[in-house]
């Protein structure tokens, strides 16, 4: 007798992207390996979920939340309705590449989670690391592995994990750093979805761009709640990083440097302002020597 292959549900978390999230659903529905279930949870849109997704009745289950539970919130809440023994999640500006749940199943072995590369579009440039596996130590310096619509996860996994509600920004990372306290991450070093830039529709990039420097201590959230693991070195940093993001486009740079160096320091602003001259000024040379 052979054993059941482990299914796997999908789970998008939609808010006011009536097309994208179309696309998103699509991509589901093109997997080599079909999800059992593709679970669409919207978080109180001004258009009507369920219309919209009606030609897909019978293969897509969409509720809408009765109450704007935020991000997290709807991927806690899509968890705990999922049937699979496995929990994939996709954001509703994103896509999959047809193969996706079908290679992150057969690669995950026994780990609770894998997360994996991806593409970004427009411009096709490709986010892979050359890693396997995501200690807890690895996450110190942030999240430069993977956003949530690369999160695949074993069901059993939400009974000790689940994502902080309270966190307005880096729920990702805070939900991977506490996974890997659990067990290694694994990660699977090739592109599996498609990560769309936002270009003008209104996005959390865009939001942040206007936050005034006082504003920024939501940012801070996640660091805070993570600072005894962080140590003082690495939180420090962390606040510095988001303290300083987009600073050169910012119309009150110095403001936001001051910022930093009150809020986290001399030492940590100024390694992390001469991180990011030398990786502008790297781009730059490579743009002017492309051989």
């Amino acid at each position: 007798m052979t054993s059941q292959a482990p299914t796997v549900s999908a789970v998008i978390t939609s808010y006011n992207r009536p097309d994208t999230l179309v696309q998103a659903v699509e991509s589901v529905l093109a997997q080599t390996r079909p999800p059992i279930e593709i679970l669409v949870l919207d978080n109180r849109s001004d258009f009507d979920v369920n219309e919209l997704l009606r030609p897909y009745e019978g293969r897509v289950r969409a509720w809408r939340n009765a109450e704007n539970l935020g991000v997290s919130g709807s991927r806690n809440a899509g968890a705990a309705a999922a049937q699979g023994d496995f929990v994939a999640y996709l954001d509703d500006d994103d896509e999959w590449m047809p193969e996706k749940l079908e290679r992150q199943a057969a690669k995950i072995g026994d780990a609770l989670m894998s997360v994996c590369g991806k593409l970004r579009v427009p411009g096709d440039q490709l986010d892979v690391l050359p890693e396997q596996w995501i200690e807890p130590d690895d996450l110190k310096r942030g999240n430069a592995f993977c956003g949530g619509s690369g999160f695949f996860c074993r069901k059993a996994l939400f009974d000790k994990v689940r994502f902080d509600t309270a966190l307005s920004f880096g729920e990702d990372w805070d939900f991977m750093i506490q996974a890997a306290k659990i067990a290694p991450i694994f990660y699977q070093a090739e592109p599996l979805f498609w990560y769309h830039l936002p270009l003008e529709k209104p996005s959390l990039t865009n939001a942040v761009k206007r936050m005034r420097p006082q504003d920024l201590e939501r940012r801070f959230a996640a660091a805070e709640k993570n600072k005894a693991f962080l140590g003082d070195h690495f939180y420090r940093r962390r606040i510095a990083e988001d303290a300083l993001a987009f600073v050169t486009s910012r119309p009150d740079p110095l403001d936001f440097v001051a910022y930093s160096i009150r809020r986290a320091g001399l030492g940590a602003t100024a390694s992390v302002l001469s991180d990011r001259i030398f990786r502008r000024f790297s781009r730059q040379a490579r743009r002017s020597n492309p051989g």
